[in-house]
């Protein structure tokens, strides 16, 4: 089945000569996320009012008007930050024009687990872009299965629906409750209410994640006691390679940013360690090992 995807005139319009007839325009891709950005930045020019525009112009008298108006104010507004959960979006050129049956809505959303942006609606072939927890993005309506179609400041193309929420940015970079879904074993079973917390969270928002440590004997009490997670990282079990080490330090960003809520005692990384009462990254002593310096896995320790 054809995936509905909603129209402007504004993106053909700028493609085609003035003087084109109408179905020469109507012929071409209809969407565009490069001029999305610039229309979108022609939304709150009436004093941060969200504002309509016709996917549809009922005359094209004057489309060169429209469409030079429509580059001015993209060009000349600075867009402040929308305050509504939903933006209707577009420049009010002229009324007498608009075919008010036909409007274009557009969403504002975050990124509530790591997602990756891919050409077509599947995960296939290399990602376009990672977008992190709390990334700000515009919903653009069009779906296909499991996939919707985003703007983002860096990036566009089809991200999972699952890993998309419309609630605030704050909620968005929250703390997951549920179980996770993917298959981790009876990893929870050793593990406090604290640590079960941290990992139902890093397990969800972290899908790149396919390994994780729990209770264990060490000669610290941490383990032993179900209070500290690992989150195994290195594909090879020794060192991180590049993109690991990144994904590494995204997780330990995520539970700095949300050490009270996690009640944080600890977090290791790549050698460097990190406390409340001294939330900067310290170097450690070497300990011997990539292991034992915590080079292929972050180690999060929260308090009894």
């Amino acid at each position: 089945m054809d995936t509905y995807r909603p129209r402007r005139i504004a993106d053909d319009a700028l493609d085609a000569p003035f003087d084109a007839p109408d179905e020469e325009i109507e012929d071409k891709p209809h969407w565009r996320g490069r001029v999305a950005k610039g229309v979108l930045a022609a939304t709150c020019l009436i004093a941060g009012f969200s504002v309509v525009t016709a996917s549809t112009l009922t005359s094209a008298s004057q489309p060169a008007q429209a469409v030079d108006e429509v580059t001015m104010l993209a060009k000349s507004v600075d867009v402040p930050e929308p305050t509504p959960e939903k933006l209707l979006v577009g420049g009010v050129l002229d009324s007498s024009q608009l075919d008010s049956s036909s409007l274009l809505s557009l969403t504002r959303a975050y990124v509530k687990a790591e997602a990756k942006v891919y050409k077509s609606a599947k995960e296939s072939g290399e990602p376009l872009a990672t977008l992190a927890i709390g990334k700000k993005v515009t919903l653009t309506g069009e779906t296909k299965g499991s996939f919707s179609y985003v703007i983002a400041e860096d990036a566009e193309g089809w991200v999972s629906t699952k890993a998309l929420t419309t609630e605030t940015a704050d909620l968005a970079k929250g703390i997951i409750e549920t179980p996770c879904e993917r298959n981790t074993g009876n990893l929870e079973a050793g593990l406090t209410a604290k640590s079960i917390r941290v990992f139902r969270s890093v397990c969800t928002l972290f899908p790149d994640v396919l390994n994780y440590g729990g209770r264990r004997a060490d000669s610290l009490p941490y383990h032993p006691s179900g209070r500290a997670l690992d989150v195994m990282l290195a594909s090879n079990g020794s060192h991180v390679n590049a993109s690991e080490e990144e994904l590494g330090w995204r997780i330990a960003d995520y539970v700095t940013q949300n050490w009270q809520k996690f009640d944080i005692d600890h977090i290791i990384f790549m050698q460097k360690i990190w406390t409340p009462s001294n939330p900067n990254w310290r170097l450690m002593s070497d300990r011997g090992s990539d292991n034992a310096n915590h080079k292929n896995h972050v180690h999060i320790a929260v308090k009894s």
